[in-house]
């Protein structure tokens, strides 16, 4: 599917969530490893909290506290229409400020190395167990 609104361009595609991640400037989540994925590549992310079982407002407000203000999300609202036009508007301030601010983008990725550690911390953090593991 593909949304577009003057020079701005929103294309939802399935089963391709690790490919157009990485092309992604921003990303719009209802699932908790998807936001971390997306915060940990430096990108900001708009929550859309939902009713659960997985992803619920109490897990959503939760996340946020844990991955930084760089997860924004509409959670003060009084139906799901209402819910539904916040997160649009939050969505596209974000696209605004990916284009119009330029040390936003760098603030996400200083955001991502303070939260989730710098890149391939995963591999150091295995080279750190080997040699735990070896002086045992």
């Amino acid at each position: 599917m593909k949304f577009q609104y003057k020079f701005l361009e929103v294309n939802i595609y399935w089963n391709n969530f690790d490919k157009i991640l990485l092309k992604s400037r921003c990303c719009i989540s209802m699932a908790g490893t998807a936001a971390e994925q997306a915060i940990g590549l430096g990108k900001p992310v708009i929550q859309i909290e939902g009713k659960g079982p997985q992803f619920t407002k109490t897990f959503a407000e939760a996340q946020r506290r844990l991955l930084g203000k760089y997860v924004f999300c509409a959670s003060v609202y009084k139906d799901k229409n209402d819910q539904i036009n916040q997160s649009i508007k939050l969505i596209i301030k974000i696209i605004y400020l990916i284009q119009l601010n330029k040390n936003f983008m760098i603030s996400c990725n200083e955001n991502a190395k303070k939260r989730l550690g710098e890149n391939k911390a995963c591999l150091k953090m295995v080279n750190d167990m080997n040699i735990v593991m070896k002086n045992d």
